[in-house]
This record gives C-alpha cells, sequence and structure tokens, in this order.
C-alpha cells in the first residue's frame, strides 16, 4: 500500500442538509479515481459509505464513514457525514480532525436549514471552507441563484472558481475561471473531460466573473492589493498562491458546480481540492494542552508520534476500532503509547485505512493523515494517543447534551445486563446518546438528538445484541409534601412465617416544616414503652417511603 507524506494529503469532510447528495458525491470520487469500479446509488444500498443496515432500509447516512483515493499522487481522505441533526455528534467528529469543510448545496433548493446550522459549525471550529453546488443536471437548476443566497445568508467571501457552461437536464461542461478554458465531459459517466476553449457566446460573462474572482483575491492579501492597485491585474502566480493562501487563511470560499449521479465535474472538483485546499502540512501547527498549559504542536512527520481519536466503531469480529488522526510523527503496528486522559499504556496493533467497511491494512501513517486501529483496550472517542516524552492533550470534541429522552421497557426479564452493555456499547460509538438508571423513576432513561436517533438505538440493540426493548415516555417525577398536622397515623404489621412471627404497631405524628428544611425525626417515645432498638427501624421505613412518596 502506497504511503503519503504530509504535504500529499488532504482531509476533506463533506456536510450539508440531508438529500444534498454528499454520498453520491463520494461515489462520484472513488469511481472516478479508480478505487471502485462502478458509482453504486443510495436507492440501490451499495455506495461504500453507507454500509450499514439502518442506512441501507432508510436511504439516509446516520453515521460518519471514512473513505481515501488518490488524484495526482496526492492522497485524498474524504469524510462523509449524515445531513439530520438527528445525528450532529458524527458531523462534529468529521469536523474535529478535516482540514477543509466542504458545504454541498443543492442547484435547485440552495440553502436549507441543515446548510445554515452546519455552516456555524464550521466557523465555530475555524476551519477554511469551500462549496460545491450539487445536482446542476437538474432541470430547475439555477446556479447564480444558489451563489447569490450564498452571499446573502452563508458569506461575503464566496468566490466563483468554476460554473456551469449548459446547466440542467443537458449538464456536461463547466467553466474554469483559473485556467480560462471549458471542460467538457464526457455524456457516459466515466468522469473523464476534454479541454476545450471558452464558447464565444460565454466569454464575456467569464471575463466578468474572472475580473471578480481576481479581485476578492486581491482583497484578501494586502500585499496583493497594492500589486493589483498598481498594476491593474495579478500574474498567474500571485492569483493561484493567493487563491490557496486565502483559502487557508479563511478570507476565501472557493465554490463550483457537480452533478454527482451523473458525474459531471467530480474530476474538476478533485483537480481542485489537490491544487488549493490546504494539506496538514500548509496548516502546520496544532493546538494541545500539556500540564495545563496550552502549546502548539508541530504537525511533523519526524516529530514524537500523536494521535488523536475522533470516532469509534464497534465491529462484532474485531471488537472497537478506533477512527484516528496523526498529528504529529509517524504511526506504526506495535508502538507503545500513553492514553493522557487515563495515563494508561496501549500499544498499537495493526494499523488501516479505510474505505466505508472495507480495511487495507498499512505499515505506517504520518502526521496528518486519517486511519483506523483495533483492540486498544481502554481507548475510547476524544482519547488522545502520544509518546510518553511530548505527553499532550488535544482538543476534544464538544458533544450536545440530549434534547430528547425515552424510558426503555425490556420485553423479557432478566435483560437488564444485556441492556446495559449494549448500550454501553452505542454510547462509546456515538457520545451523543447516553443512558442512566434514573432512580426516582425507577426506570433505565436513554437520551439523544431526536426520535430517529433513539429508534435507531434501539434497533441496534436488537440486532448487535438480541435485546428487543421498548421505547416509552418516561415517567414524570411528581414530588408532594404535607401541608397540615397530622395528629396520629397509625400502622400495624403483621407477617406470620412461621415460628415466632413479626408484630409492628406504629403510631406517628407528622407536621410541615418550612420549605428547605428538609426531614427531622423526633423520637417522643416516654418511660421505654418501644425499646429503643426499634426506633432506627421506623426512622429507616419513613426514609424509604419518603423517596418513592405514596402516590
Amino acid at each position: 500500500m502506497k504511503e503519503y507524506k504530509s504535504k500529499n494529503i488532504r482531509n476533506i469532510v463533506l456536510v450539508g442538509h440531508g438529500g444534498a447528495g454528499k454520498t453520491s458525491l463520494v461515489e462520484a470520487m472513488l469511481f472516478t479515481a479508480g478505487v471502485t469500479t462502478r458509482m453504486g446509488k443510495v436507492e440501490d444500498g451499495n455506495t461504500v459509505s453507507d454500509f450499514k443496515p439502518e442506512e441501507i432500509e432508510r436511504q439516509i447516512s446516520t453515521s460518519a464513514a471514512l473513505m481515501n483515493l488518490e488524484w495526482q499522487q496526492n492522497k485524498i481522505n474524504i469524510i462523509d457525514t449524515p445531513g439530520y441533526a438527528d445525528f450532529i455528534g458524527e458531523v462534529l467528529s468529521g469536523l474535529s480532525v478535516a482540514d477543509t469543510a466542504v458545504l454541498v448545496l443543492k442547484a435547485v433548493e440552495g440553502i436549507e436549514v441543515g446548510s445554515e446550522k452546519v455552516w456555524k459549525l464550521i466557523n465555530q471550529n475555524e476551519l477554511p471552507r469551500m462549496i460545491v453546488i450539487n445536482k446542476c443536471d437538474n432541470e430547475r437548476s439555477d446556479f447564480d441563484n444558489v451563489f447569490e443566497s450564498i452571499n446573502q445568508k452563508l458569506t461575503h467571501d464566496a468566490v466563483i472558481v468554476q460554473y456551469p457552461a449548459n446547466q440542467g437536464l443537458n449538464f456536461n461542461a463547466v467553466i474554469d475561471l483559473l485556467k480560462m478554458k471549458q471542460l467538457v465531459y464526457e455524456r457516459n459517466g466515466n468522469g473523464k473531460y476534454k479541454v476545450e476553449e471558452i464558447p464565444d457566446n460565454l466569454k464575456e460573462k467569464a471575463s466578468n466573473l474572472r475580473n471578480q474572482l481576481v479581485e476578492k483575491i486581491a482583497e484578501s492579501d494586502e500585499e496583493l492589493m497594492n500589486k493589483y492597485f498598481e498594476n491593474g491585474e495579478l500574474t498567474e502566480e500571485e492569483i493561484l498562491n493567493g487563491l490557496k493562501k486565502g483559502i487557508i487563511n479563511r478570507t476565501l470560499v472557493p465554490v463550483l458546480p457537480v452533478a454527482a449521479t451523473s458525474n459531471v465535474n467530480t474530476a474538476g472538483f478533485m483537480d481542485f481540492i489537490v491544487s488549493y485546499l490546504p494539506s496538514p502540512a500548509d496548516r502546520n501547527k496544532v493546538k494541545a494542552l500539556q500540564n495545563g498549559n496550552e502549546v502548539e504542536i508541530e504537525i511533523r512527520e519526524d516529530g514524537e508520534p500523536a494521535l488523536f481519536v475522533f470516532k469509534t466503531i464497534a465491529e462484532s469480529a474485531i471488537g472497537e476500532l478506533s477512527l484516528f488522526k496523526v498529528y504529529s510523527g509517524t504511526i506504526t503496528h506495535g508502538l507503545d503509547l500513553i492514553n493522557t486522559k487515563n495515563n494508561k499504556f496501549e500499544r498499537t496493533s495493526q494499523i488501516y485505512v479505510l474505505n466505508g467497511k472495507n480495511r487495507t491494512e498499512v505499515a505506517h501513517l504520518y502526521a496528518g493523515d486519517l486511519g483506523a486501529v483495533v483492540r486498544l483496550k481502554d481507548t475510547h472517542t476524544n482519547d488522545t494517543l502520544c509518546s510518553k516524552n511530548l505527553n499532550v492533550k488535544f482538543k476534544e470534541i464538544k458533544f450536545p447534551e440530549p434534547i430528547i429522552h425515552f424510558a426503555v421497557k425490556s420485553k423479557s426479564q432478566g435483560d437488564e445486563d444485556k441492556i446495559a452493555n449494549g448500550f454501553h456499547s452505542l454510547h462509546q460509538e456515538d457520545p451523543t446518546f447516553v443512558m442512566y438508571f434514573d432512580a426516582e423513576l425507577s426506570q433505565t432513561v436513554i437520551g439523544g438528538q431526536g426520535e430517529l436517533h433513539l429508534t435507531l438505538a434501539a434497533k441496534k440493540l436488537k440486532d448487535k445484541f438480541g435485546v428487543e426493548v421498548d421505547l416509552v415516555e418516561p415517567k414524570i417525577p411528581y414530588r408532594e409534601t404535607i401541608k397540615g398536622v397530622c395528629e396520629d397515623a397509625e400502622y400495624k404489621h403483621k407477617k406470620q412465617t412461621g415460628g415466632r412471627g413479626q408484630y409492628g404497631h406504629v403510631h406517628l405524628k407528622l407536621e410541615p416544616l418550612k420549605r428547605g428544611e428538609g426531614f427531622q425525626f423526633v423520637d417522643a417515645i416516654v418511660g421505654g414503652v418501644v425499646p429503643g432498638r426499634f426506633v432506627p427501624a421506623v426512622e429507616k421505613g419513613i426514609l424509604e417511603t419518603m423517596e418513592k412518596g405514596v402516590l
């Protein structure tokens, strides 16, 4: 398996509203790069990134999937994320390790609720950004209108680098404003294109958009701005370097069109990725904590080894598969590293690169690369593994708190341990899913980001662990207190079990205290009528009843 140095790696995460075509775009990229021999379809359930049973059944992505391909001697790592808000934790995992976030929009609907939500997350993570307008082969596609809405709703830093020459049902040509050429794609879906001169009827628009692009690049850098004012133009080298620098510094957001299902401009998109999007070496440093102080770690292949686990997958055959990013040094088989969260040592076993569920073993992964390792005993999502000499902790992913809860009702008695173990395993895979036992309600409660999220968790419990449960609304923890004085509450306890049997007769006087004063027990027995050794049992019984109430 070929190995790649930091400068030859590109890590992108695809984000966007559900149905924007992220998974289909991944299929087109893998096929065009020769990783697969045919393009899978979401509706046929045969895509590389949507391989889980629930994803195939529902025809949506429910978890982040890692893919990789080679393009022009560079490795592109792709993280395909779900578009539904229920699975926002998967998006956060992908954003935490990508070097560029690619927002995928539809050429008809444009910006949707999910698009705006993930755009905010991209900005919170301070990631370089790019926007791909997909489905330009739709008969109602409107690239210009979507670009205008990007400027109005998302950012004023957006710049068109390519635009569709003939959007609509016959879409197969793109005008490249950097090369000032037309890319004409073959209609058989093989993803190959021919470079041609721009048609006369499109030259004026191309020239205007090119000028806008150059102006935006000049505006993003003071030195370039001065040169532009002096000379009225920039050299090709200044334009290309200025665009790359602007993307890294988050002052420019390139926009280009694709049609994933008909495989138009997938190659142009990947050309742009390797030419202009930052490599881990370009971003150079990452922040971490060392002995409680914030430090910057250089992304160097010859540095001390350090990795961050951003996702965990439970595999029935091999156990937990830990997906990680190498931030420093080189990761190999048999490396002894320390988990800086729990101070336990781990030894790396086989190192893999992934394409969906398919694993390929590699000997080395260099700084900046993404991969997976199996059989880590005490390491999970959000953990840092590094050499003892380095001893750093990378920034953890902040997962959202649950917004919906259900109580779990087992269909079979005695399954409580299986349920607890199963849900614990699901939490390791997806930290936005939580489970706890509510002692006040005497119910096991699960929480997550939506009803679909929790319904799928229950289905996974059945499919993976063979335990069936019903999800019901949690009980409401009603609470009550006494308002008046009760002079005499009487109770008799009789129990005959052979032998001497049990008998107890209790009189209680109850009266309220001021709010917040809690509980006060007074032993008002006089003359030793009731032996003192029985009194603590009465107090214990009252405390137990207070916990449960009489409702």
